[in-house]
């Protein structure tokens, strides 16, 4: 098993030493927490440990205003065509573009598709989903790609709707999933519902 480090804000250090440590893996980089300069130093870094980087583009919510997020070239795209940027056509394309160039910068060969947060499960958003991985072909070539599968809490709390997005991602031309879980609480959760499906949807 590949074991993959979720970056955060403030782990820097901590990403470099568990590298030094595992002497491989790889690490999901966040563009909300890190600047773009500050995004090739690591992916430098995490390529010297022999490690894999990889970028979690953030689309989850297109009015996102992060100081860090909306710093990033591509999230130009996200920022002035919030409501094309998911329906396929000029605006799709143009935003995996930009996340392809981004891509390259970053010496990246695996990855993660942009796509919305589920608020539920429904033809639209299966249809924005879709849209992404239908267009990003084009982008990436022949490359791995992951389609993000990012849930609200009440989305995860709904067993039916799990089993929705289980059956129908079967269906999609990707190498594997980048599953995004919302929680129903600040912080820890102890919902055994919440906890049951999580674990359904990535098995």
């Amino acid at each position: 098993m590949q074991m993959f480090l979720q970056f955060g804000h403030g782990m820097m250090a901590h990403t470099r030493e568990l590298l030094r440590q595992w002497a491989g893996g790889g690490v999901v980089l966040s563009p909300r927490d890190l600047t773009p300069d500050q995004l090739q130093r690591m992916s430098t870094t995490i390529a010297a440990a022999n490690a894999e980087p990889l970028v979690d583009p953030q689309c989850y919510s297109t009015g996102a205003d992060h100081y860090r997020l909306v710093t990033h070239a591509y999230w130009g795209t996200v920022a002035g065509y919030p409501n094309e940027v998911f329906l396929g056509g000029t605006r799709t394309a143009e935003l995996l573009a930009a996340l392809a160039v981004l891509a390259q910068s970053l010496g990246i060969r695996r990855h993660i598709l942009p796509a919305p947060l589920a608020a539920a499960v429904n033809d639209d958003w299966f249809a924005a989903c879709e849209a992404v991985i239908e267009e990003a072909p084009r982008h990436f070539g022949q490359n791995p790609l992951l389609a993000t599968v990012a849930l609200s809490s009440d989305v995860i709390l709904d067993e039916i709707q799990v089993e929705n997005v289980i059956e129908r991602a079967r269906k999609w031309a990707v190498s594997g999933f980048y599953v995004v879980a919302e929680t129903p609480t600040a912080y820890l959760v102890d919902n055994p519902v919440w906890l049951s499906n999580l674990l359904l949807s990535i098995t």
